[in-house]
């Protein structure tokens, strides 16, 4: 259930309504997504193009920005089945260019906190 969460790219939109503006799928290729999104981030509007990859031998999710905002940028969650559900752990590695100082810190940073935030409860709805 929750690798399914994460690799439906229009979940974006659902839970992340303040972020999230455009989704739009390219393709779907075995355990690869490719989708074109545009985001709304402290008032600014960014468009990529990202993929994400399921690696079931880890039972983790790698996605990638691989065009346009934050080209380059990577975010791997990994799932572990525990007794009480499924432990969830997520890195980054941010590649933001110029706009680099404006996210690392402050408010952006909590922006980011939030929609991982909004992720869990999506989860727990969903168990």
């Amino acid at each position: 259930m929750v690798i399914e969460y994460f690799m439906n790219p229009e979940n974006e939109m659902k839970y992340h309504p303040k972020v999230a503006k455009g989704i739009e799928n390219i393709r779907k290729e075995g355990d690869a997504v490719t989708w074109d999104q545009r985001l709304a981030v402290m008032g600014m509007n960014f468009r990529s193009v990202v993929e994400s990859s399921l690696d079931r031998a880890t039972n983790s999710i790698e996605t990638k920005s691989i065009s346009g905002a934050g080209r380059g940028t990577t975010m791997t969650r990994t799932m572990k089945e525990i007794p009480a559900g499924t432990e969830v752990h997520w890195t980054y590695d941010l590649k933001l260019g110029p706009l680099r100082r404006l996210f690392l810190g402050g408010r952006a940073k909590r922006v980011f906190e939030a929609m991982i935030d909004e992720d869990l409860k999506a989860l727990d709805g969903l168990a």
